[in-house]
């Protein structure tokens, strides 16, 4: 199992007052894809000279989402080969971005524990952010983003998704896990 552990913030610029009776689960708010090109048209992006070109968004569930199964499945290694097969004078990649929001009143006593399944096929995230314990947000709540590294073929973009669990983990409490699936190989309706 991989695990990334997003500190708590305890400086002053959150909440720290009382502490919570419940640790309630960080919420996932988005799941991307960003494909993008790198500084010269012959070699294929790093994560230093990756530029985001487009950015695709599967909904996360919410009243009106499809996927209340938890299961996200968008096709993003399809529309990576097509454009690799298109767009001739670039070399492209993409990558998997998770954005997760942790609760005001949690963000000063739990830290965010993200767990994947599966060592040898689990996609590895770091955080995105420039503060690794992410970004506090009106309210107080925090955001942070997490990332893999860069895939250049189909194949291995299909690896970066897979199960997930997200749980919030205090000194004496721990949230119930909130457990994600993404699927990036076929879509929601498609068979198999």
């Amino acid at each position: 199992m991989a695990r990334v552990v997003v500190e708590r913030i305890t400086d002053g610029s959150s909440d720290s007052s009382a502490k919570p009776d419940k640790l309630k689960a960080p919420s996932v708010t988005a799941i991307r894809v960003m494909f993008g090109v790198g500084k010269a048209p012959s070699v294929a992006p790093d994560a230093a000279s990756f530029k985001p070109v487009y950015t695709l968004q599967i909904p996360v569930f919410a009243l009106g989402a499809l996927d209340s199964d938890g299961v996200h499945e968008m096709d993003a290694a399809a529309y990576l080969e097509r454009l690799q097969t298109k767009a001739t004078m670039r070399r492209w990649a993409a990558r998997l971005e998770i954005e997760i929001q942790q609760p005001a009143d949690a963000v000063a006593h739990a830290d965010i524990w993200v767990d994947t399944e599966d060592p040898d096929d689990a996609p590895r995230f770091h955080v995105a952010d420039r503060d690794p314990r992410g970004t506090t947000i009106v309210g107080g709540a925090r955001s942070v983003t997490l990332r893999t590294s860069l895939a250049s073929s189909p194949d291995a973009l299909i690896k970066l998704g897979g199960k997930l669990s997200v749980t919030a983990k205090g000194d004496e409490a721990e949230s119930a896990a909130r457990p994600i699936e993404v699927q990036l190989g076929r879509f929601e309706f498609q068979p198999g």
